[in-house]
């Protein structure tokens, strides 16, 4: 009776045993041959990475082909801040003081600049990241190519971390130019943007993208960015490299040929800052005070064809400013109404009274529409009272009854001023009615005043006609 007990036991645990290894063999046939491609992409899917390319963005050069924005080469160090969480505290602030020491700062320093601008003990802009969430954040830049070696050779020590060579702006400055207005300047891509990029399928967008924000470098970004690259590694769970995989080659950016001739650009910024100062010297002779002369702008087009040739305004700012961040004090100073605003190009961004270069439109107007004929005859006195007040000559000059070529000869304001006070009286001086016509302008309009130019610049600013509608809504 025992004997058959036990045996019966024994055949139970045998029973058992063979059933758990039924059940395990069950299992790894159907992962190594059912499921197997499954687990074998999944595998490979944990192990491989994608590395965006950064594609070198396009050169800005002269109409003779001289580089005015270039690129250069600067060593970043970045930080994979995914990579950096799934280490664990201990681990991750270890890792963090290895780098810290490394670059020189402290670990709340570099703890600072790992955070987006505007987190809860993010660093002050430029040091802090104002990209895309998604890419790895640098945290430190124009590293020296040595301490970027060590920090590659090294990769067990930093995992999530990198270093790499970046292309960045530069500025060579032919013939000494600035043209700052007109080149504009970048700064890295922010999650609207990327959002709209990816909804749009664009190709030429990634989460470390840099985007034109300014001058020809945002109208022409498209073309300029180019197309980023892809490189494949093979990296452990703490991120560090394994291997390397298939490479995408990055596309760079179209080269944009402008109008501009750097070496008119340098003699026309440099004679629109000596005008400025010595306008500042200069006494005006009516207040007795010196001219503020506080800011200008200069352009010169081709004749023919239309083409600017050179821009330049005044104030202006140094455009390598912006490469690799601007401080809060540069941006601040950039918009200070005390410092002039420099990031306003006068020269298309402004609106301002045209002065005697509205003459001749107003000639054109007056002889066209308004009754007058070329031998018309007007005293050019020295002042013309309307009311109280008197507008006057410049320097209070006068040269007596002359006709539209001496007028404009001589640049005589107060016939010009007859012949629009003529026309003003003539067409019912202060009318209610706002649709009175107004020969002045209608050929005003004509030659394309109040409207943009369509100048291939961003956020150009429209003229303005005070005509009668305009300002009866004004005043």
């Amino acid at each position: 009776m025992l004997k058959s007990r036990s045996r019966l036991r024994l055949m139970v645990v045998q029973i058992m045993i063979l059933s758990l290894f039924g059940t395990l063999f069950a299992r790894l046939w159907y992962l190594q041959v059912v499921g197997g491609d499954v687990y074998q992409a999944a595998a490979q899917d944990n192990t491989v990475r994608d590395i965006e390319v950064a594609a070198p963005r396009g050169l800005i050069v002269d109409a003779m082909g001289r580089p005015l924005v270039a690129n250069r080469t600067s060593w970043v160090v970045t930080v994979d801040a995914d990579v950096l969480d799934r280490l664990g505290g201990s681990t991750r602030t270890a890792v963090l003081k290895r780098l810290a020491d490394t670059l020189g700062l402290t670990g709340g320093e570099l703890e600072r600049r790992t955070k987006l601008c505007g987190e809860d003990g993010a660093a002050e802009s430029p040091i802090c990241w104002n990209g895309s969430p998604y890419a790895p954040v640098p945290v430190a830049k124009d590293v020296s190519q040595s301490l970027a070696a060590s920090i590659l050779e090294q990769s067990e020590d930093f995992p999530g971390i990198t270093a790499e060579a970046r292309k960045v702006r530069a500025y060579p400055a032919p013939f000494g130019i600035n043209a700052a207005h007109v080149l504009g300047y970048n700064s890295p891509i922010t999650e609207d943007e990327l959002d709209a990029a990816e909804t749009a399928d664009d190709p030429t967008i990634s989460p470390s993208s840099v985007v034109g924000r300014a001058g020809l470098e945002k109208e022409y970004d498209r073309w300029l960015r180019g197309f980023p690259g892809d490189r494949q590694v093979t990296v452990d769970s703490m991120g560090r490299v394994l291997g390397e995989g298939d490479d995408i080659a990055p596309v760079p950016g179209d080269t944009l040929v402008t109008t501009i001739d750097a070496l008119v650009q340098g003699v026309v910024e440099r004679q629109l800052h000596q005008t400025i100062m010595t306008a500042r010297r200069t006494v005006d002779p009516v207040t007795g005070r010196t001219y503020a002369a506080d800011s200008g702008a200069a352009v010169v087009l081709d004749a023919t064809t239309g083409q600017v040739v050179a821009m330049a305004s005044q104030p202006t700012y140094d455009p390598n400013v912006w490469t690799g961040g601007i401080t809060q004090g540069d941006l601040e100073r950039l918009y200070s109404r005390r410092a002039g605003t420099p990031l306003l190009s006068r020269a298309f961004q402004g609106q301002y009274a045209p002065g005697s270069t509205f003459k001749p439109f107003m000639a054109a107007g007056a002889l066209t529409n308004g009754g007058y004929s070329p031998a018309t005859r007007l005293n050019c006195s020295s002042y013309l009272r309307v009311g109280n007040r008197d507008f006057r000559n410049y320097e209070s000059g006068a040269y007596g009854y002359i006709d539209f070529a001496k007028a404009m000869q001589v640049s005589c304001n107060t016939f010009f001023y007859r012949v629009g006070y003529g026309l003003w009286v003539k067409n019912g001086a202060d009318a209610t009615d706002v649709t009175t016509p107004d020969p002045l302008v209608k050929m005003a309009e004509a030659f394309g005043f109040g409207e943009v130019t369509g100048i291939d610049l961003p956020s150009e600013m429209t003229g303005r006609i005070a005509d009668r509608k305009w300002k009866r809504a004004y005043w």
